[in-house]
């Protein structure tokens, strides 16, 4: 009797949204109205008022008694040009997030804040206030103003974003003007832009050509038409890598490798379907950071170096994508599921639930994983904290 009443107690619970909270964040939002009072509890006292556009990360939603829908966040007040922390409760009828915000994605890259891509060539920018030369901006509105975009690319620290248009025009948050000295096809980021134009030059900070002696392998650079056979960039801070449509790896010296490691056996990395590169702590001292870089076979298994990074993942099997963070790793399986490891005694984002995720970015302190509907999973707890700015 005791258990059947337990049951009964534990459904009228669940059907009255009572006590009812989801696992995991939803991610980033938007404020949807102005002057948004934001609460230390559920219908408790406020703690600040929102502006309309305020940028939040969403931790999870709960009903109150009344079956009201709440939601727990992380808001960053960007709007004015400051960059103030704040964690407390919000109607969730007054945020814009979920699927609301977050449909027919196609790509994703994430940072210290994120860019999102959808499929009719609009985008969405969410995280950190952006780097601009009078100052700093919310996240919103900039990407607002572009559509037919082709490549969305969040930098190193998420307060500088960039795109390229289906014209191949290069915009940029960081400038007013778009760069159109000339059209881009492609664009990758290392601590420095490159770039890779319609006629098949590449370009160093988007507007310098890359010096031929920069080459690491092959010796002697890539022509032109090789060039047009690139499909991706990324980078550490030392070098950058190139991935050609027929799975090889071309690599370009992005400045001085402080460290002196040995440069990996470039000529053996083939038959590569995604490749990533950053300056990783590969748990070696507190203090300790070295370029890291990790490719991912047809096959699924894994080419990684140094060998501090090939002994944690070296050994993975079965993968279509891995991302690399400061200090963890996020992998994405054939299966559309993904698996997070940390590095040293870092606990990584979980994305234990996710499913049917079809490609993955890996943010400062969050990641992301695009569903097969084009719907976004979220992992890991965003921090708006931008240079220059203080946290109360």
């Amino acid at each position: 009797m005791k258990k059947a009443m337990v049951i009964f107690l534990a459904a009228m619970l669940l059907a009255t949204g009572l006590g009812q909270a989801f696992a995991g964040p939803i991610g980033f939002g938007y404020v949807n109205n102005k002057d948004v009072a934001l609460r230390r509890g559920i219908g408790g006292k406020t703690i600040v008022r929102l502006p309309e556009n305020t940028c939040v990360w969403v931790l999870e939603s709960k009903n109150d008694k009344k079956g009201t829908l709440w939601y727990h966040i992380r808001a960053g007040l960007n709007v004015d040009h400051t960059n103030v922390d704040y964690t407390g409760w919000m109607k969730a009828e007054f945020i814009n997030a979920g699927e609301q915000v977050w449909h027919d994605v196609t790509a994703v890259s994430a940072s210290g804040g994120m860019m999102a891509l959808r499929s009719d060539g609009t985008c969405e920018t969410a995280g950190r206030p952006i780097s601009y030369p009078d100052g700093w901006i919310s996240p919103r509105g900039w990407d607002q103003s572009y559509d037919h975009v082709k490549q969305v690319l969040a930098s190193d620290w998420g307060m500088e974003y960039m795109l390229i248009t289906e014209d191949g025009t290069f915009h940029s948050t960081f400038g007013a003007n778009p760069f159109r000295a000339s059209r881009f096809r492609l664009l990758g980021r290392a601590g420095i832009t490159y770039g890779i134009t319609a006629d098949n030059r590449l370009l160093r900070n988007v507007d310098e050509e890359a010096d031929r002696h920069s080459w690491i392998y092959p010796a002697g650079g890539l022509k032109s038409k090789e060039l047009a056979h690139i499909v991706a960039i990324t980078g550490s801070y030392c070098r950058t890598l190139l991935l050609s449509d027929a799975g090889e790896i071309y690599v370009v010296s992005a400045g001085e490798d402080l460290d002196a490691l040995p440069e990996p056996d470039w000529e053996n990395w083939t038959d590569i379907v995604s490749v990533d590169a950053y300056t990783c702590s590969l748990g070696l001292s507190k203090d300790h950071s070295s370029a890291a870089y990790v490719a991912v076979r047809s096959d699924g298994t894994v080419l990684a170096a140094p060998q501090e990074l090939a002994n944690v993942v070296g050994g993975w099997t079965d993968m279509r994508a891995i991302r690399l963070n400061p200090n963890w790793i996020l992998g994405l399986r054939n299966d559309g599921t993904a698996v997070t490891v940390g590095l040293g005694k870092t606990v990584p984002p979980d994305v234990s639930g996710w499913t049917e995720i079809t490609d993955i970015a890996a943010g400062g302190d969050f990641c992301v994983g695009i569903r097969k509907d084009g719907t976004l999973s979220f992992a890991g707890e965003h921090i708006f904290m931008g240079e220059g700015h203080n946290r109360k």
